[in-house]
This record gives C-alpha cells, sequence and structure tokens, in this order.
C-alpha cells in the first residue's frame, strides 16, 4: 500500500494508460481524482475503483482556467495533493496534414516535405496546448498543494517519439517539450520536496493507438515482440510517484520494449 493515505490526480484518466495507473494508485491506497473530458467513461471508471472517496472531474485540462478549477476543487475536498500524473493526450488534431503528407509522399520528389507543408496553425496550436501546456497548467495549479506533502512527485507521460523522433511532427515536438519541462521544473521544485519525472511508453494498446488514422502497431520492430499493456506503462508510472523512487528527479524512464536504447 505505498500510497495510502495519499490524494492522486490522474488526467486521461477515462482510458489506456491514464485508466490503468488510476487503477493500481487506488489498488495501492490512494485517494483517486481522476480527469478526463468525457466526463460518462470516467465515472464510470471512477466507481469502479477499489477503495472509496475517488471523485471523478470533467475538465479540458488544456484550458487554464477549467485547470485551475479542478485543482480549487480538490483543494476544498481535500487541502494538499501528493501525487500529479499528466497524461491526458491525443495523437491528431484537425487540419494536421498527416493524410495530405502522406498522399505526397508517393508523388514528385519536390514534393516530399512531410506534415510540416501540410499542417494548418490551430492544429499545430492544438496539440501543444492538449500535450505540452496542459502539464504546465496543471503543475502550476497544483504545486501549491504539494507544497509540505511528504514524498510529493509529478509525473508526466511522454513517448517514445520525443526520444527517436517517430510519429507525426506536432505530437513528437509536444511530446519532446514534455521532457525538457520536467528537467527544468525538478530543479526548480526540489528545495520544496517534490520531485518531477517522465515515462515515455512505446507501443502501448490503447483507444489512442487503434484511433482512425494512427500508424500501424508493427511488432517486428520491437524487440520484446509485443505491444505493451497499460498496465505496463502504469507500473513504472507508479514507481516514479512512490517512495521507491525518493531520490530520482529529472529523469525520464524509457518503457519501450526496446525499440529505442539509450
Amino acid at each position: 500500500m505505498r500510497f495510502s493515505g495519499k490524494v492522486a490526480l490522474v488526467t486521461g484518466a477515462a482510458s489506456g494508460i491514464g485508466a490503468a495507473t488510476a487503477e493500481r494508485l487506488a489498488s495501492e491506497g490512494a485517494t483517486l481524482v481522476g480527469n478526463d473530458v468525457v466526463a460518462d467513461l470516467l465515472e464510470e471508471r471512477v466507481e469502479r475503483l477499489p477503495g472509496g472517496g475517488h471523485v471523478a472531474i470533467a475538465a479540458d485540462v488544456s484550458d487554464p482556467q477549467m485547470v485551475v478549477r479542478m485543482l480549487d476543487e480538490v483543494g476544498e475536498r481535500f487541502g494538499h495533493l501528493d501525487v500529479l500524473i499528466s497524461n491526458a493526450a491525443v495523437s491528431r488534431t484537425a487540419g494536421d496534414g498527416r493524410e495530405e503528407s502522406d498522399r505526397a509522399a508517393t508523388g514528385p520528389p519536390d514534393r516530399h516535405l512531410g506534415q510540416i507543408t501540410y499542417i494548418e496553425d490551430d492544429a499545430w496550436r492544438r496539440m501543444l496546448e492538449i500535450n505540452l501546456s496542459s502539464a504546465f497548467y496543471c503543475a502550476r495549479a497544483a504545486l501549491p498543494l504539494m507544497v509540505g506533502c511528504e514524498g510529493a512527485a509529478i509525473v508526466c507521460v511522454s513517448s517514445i517519439a520525443a526520444r527517436a523522433g517517430l510519429g507525426p511532427l506536432h505530437y513528437t515536438s509536444a511530446k519532446a517539450g514534455l521532457l525538457g519541462f520536467i528537467r527544468t521544473l525538478a530543479l526548480n521544485v526540489a528545495s520544496a520536496g517534490i520531485r518531477v519525472n517522465a515515462v515515455c511508453p512505446g507501443s502501448v494498446e490503447t483507444p489512442m493507438a487503434r484511433a482512425p488514422g494512427a500508424p500501424p502497431m508493427l511488432t517486428s520492430n520491437i524487440p520484446l515482440g509485443r505491444v505493451a499493456a497499460p498496465d505496463e506503462v502504469a507500473a513504472p508510472i507508479c514507481f516514479l510517484a512512490s517512495a521507491e523512487s525518493s531520490y530520482i528527479t529529472g529523469h525520464t524512464l524509457d518503457v519501450n520494449g526496446g525499440m529505442y536504447v539509450n
């Protein structure tokens, strides 16, 4: 029961890695605050969590005002926050030009410039808001509630795309930005006793990975020969959030079956 008596907030908790992380935290004693934009699925997930006292808060974490309201509610209910898992993410945004760039790749050489040629400004901004800025908004609002909490920890979920340059341009850029964010934030808040780390999953069996337009998950380029289950990413997330990693901060943990070895 590594998280007994602790309050943990998981964004993107309705499915995939977020749902698995929420389940594991709750099973190890945490009081869970689950967040997602899909309210119905979120409430269903939170109701099924082991233990009691859990809360579902539907909010778009790319909206800083909604994030402030969410953390205000956490403060009013619990008075503190021990663990923040910034997991909410998308792999596509409207107008990101992925279909156009795929078609151009089969055309004349002067069209082989990839996604950057076709991605629209709003698609770029929306991806960074959801996958990068949301971590900033959540940390900024959560940190005052974490000061004074023994073993307080933040874990951000990045991606192998950030390490290896794989995937769509806007997605890779946002996920890479998270790695710089956690390093500097870790140094900023270390004196307050708050640790900040990240995980970089590879191919994981999640709804986002199965979404229309998502690249196929090929096991041929995974040395371990299989795609990960969400709980296989949730486990290292919870390790980084626990007292077992009390001397680790500013670190990125690769969880990719050997696809990228640093």
